[in-house]
């Protein structure tokens, strides 16, 4: 998941551009993007190891919890193993690649905290370990030079046009389209409830995504995205509800009517560019976008690090806890 910085210019990006981050972008959404997914691996890397326990906490049903748990292990992100014989029972626990969503976790927990201080009932923190502070809102920073990655910090250091002409056609497969998640809205019993509901939905990526790019019309969308009327007129409608997206008005250039990020919207970006470094780094076979990106202030490719807002620090799986507290 390669991603421009959104105010480069007015126009979209190029089509072909627009293609080959799409590609990558649905690759990762396709493994992510799923409410019942997220929500089970938040609470794996808040601990929680058993299946009793993750339906109780959870309150995820029978049927979903054991689908999602099949998924996680067919997809190594997460692995069962027995923990008593006589009953035969088993305990889940993530994998090294499970683990290194971390960052994924972290990132989603600040924007939910920034957007949403009053999500629910449900609140994570996260502890870091080596400065001993117990309720660390973590900053996704330059590796390189320390200063926090925004959308607007970060830009393009190459396109390579040979590359983006091998990437192969986007598939447009059928999808489900949880319109039911839409009206039902978030699960403010839920942790993370809001910022689960954007992130799990993979057709609300794919249009976040493309409005990073450029893209501002329903046409627009609906050409590079391959979705049809319906589904796409309701993710819209939802986004703009959520306060992701908003249309223009007749004072501002450009179309009337058309789709733009807002301030909201556009703080979704560290999130994005967490998943995009997990998904290069751990995802077989994957297809990588050939937009490759700068952090601007000091010219140099990006490479995230998540560090602690009270000491600077980097914060790791090793060196801290995700925990989700009832209240």
């Amino acid at each position: 998941m390669k991603l421009p910085q959104p105010t480069d210019d007015v126009a979209p990006a190029d089509a072909l551009v627009v293609n080959a981050v799409l590609i990558a972008v649905r690759q990762a959404a396709n493994v992510l993007c799923d409410r019942w997914s997220l929500i089970t691996l938040l609470f794996a890397h808040a601990g929680v190891d058993r299946f009793a326990d993750f339906r109780e906490r959870s309150g995820m049903a029978n049927r979903e919890l054991t689908s999602r748990l099949k998924a996680l292990e067919e997809q190594e992100i997460m692995v069962r193993l027995p923990y008593t014989r006589r009953p035969l029972r088993y305990s889940y626990h993530l994998t090294h690649m499970g683990l290194e969503l971390f960052d994924v976790f972290t990132t989603l927990m600040h924007w939910g905290h920034a957007w949403h201080p009053a999500n629910g009932t449900a609140r994570v923190l996260l502890e870091h370990l080596d400065c001993g502070a117990k309720a660390v809102e973590p900053r996704l920073r330059c590796a390189h030079c320390q200063d926090v990655l925004t959308a607007r910090s970060v830009g393009r250091l190459t396109v390579s046009q040979k590359e983006i002409e091998r990437m192969p056609a986007k598939e447009t497969g059928y999808r489900r389209s949880t319109v039911g998640l839409a009206k039902r809205g978030a699960d403010q019993q839920a942790p993370l409830a809001h910022a689960i509901e954007i992130f799990g939905d993979k057709w609300g990526i794919e249009i976040i995504v493309s409005a990073f790019l450029r893209v501002r019309t329903f046409g627009g969308f609906q050409a590079h995205i391959g979705i049809s009327t319906n589904i796409l007129a309701d993710r819209l409608s939802r986004l703009v509800r959520l306060g992701i997206l908003r249309q223009t008005t007749a004072d501002e250039p450009g179309r009337t009517g058309a789709y733009a990020l807002t301030e909201k919207g556009i703080a979704l970006y560290p999130v994005l560019l967490a998943i995009q470094a997990w998904a290069d780094e751990w995802l077989r076979e994957r297809v990588r976008s050939p937009v490759k990106l700068k952090h601007r202030p000091c010219g140099e490719p990006v490479r995230l690090v998540v560090a602690c807002d009270q000491c600077g620090t980097a914060v790791t799986r090793a060196n801290a806890r995700l925990h989700i507290i009832r209240e």
